[in-house]
């Protein structure tokens, strides 16, 4: 897949949303490119969106086998929150324990407001949010 052209950028991430909640911590690993959509940027293509591209690419043609959830079986929620984002990502282990299998990834970019909070009112606000 050769890397999207200066208008391709919007049906690139048009798709990826589309498959959203199957990409682990897809905000963060395409932040650069999203970053090119916003209003009265002059930012174009460079390296460091080529470089996210390429890690979506990878990511995508190896990607982790979401499996359904087993009832009676803990289930284990791994959280991430960073500087513009937050996501989360259930699993559970396999029938013999020793593997955690993925069930399903949640995501969220924090808004304007929403990015300017501390790092322990985002923990909390992600906490609150994955709950919910």
């Amino acid at each position: 897949m050769p890397s999207p052209k200066t208008r391709e950028v919007h049906s690139f991430l048009g798709k990826l949303n589309y498959i959203l909640r199957f990409i682990s911590n897809l905000i963060a690993k395409a932040e650069s490119i999203f970053k090119l959509l916003k209003k009265n940027n002059t930012a174009q293509w460079d390296q460091v969106c080529q470089e996210a591209f390429e890690k979506i690419k990878r990511y995508l043609s190896n990607p982790p086998i979401l499996v359904p959830p087993v009832t009676g079986r803990p289930l284990i929620l791994y959280m991430a929150v960073q500087q513009s984002s937050m996501g989360c990502v259930l699993r559970q282990h396999d029938d013999a324990g020793r593997k955690e299998r993925a069930i399903y990834f949640l995501r969220n970019k924090f808004n304007e407001c929403e990015s300017k909070y501390s790092f322990l009112e985002k923990t909390c606000y992600a906490l609150a949010w994955t709950a919910n």
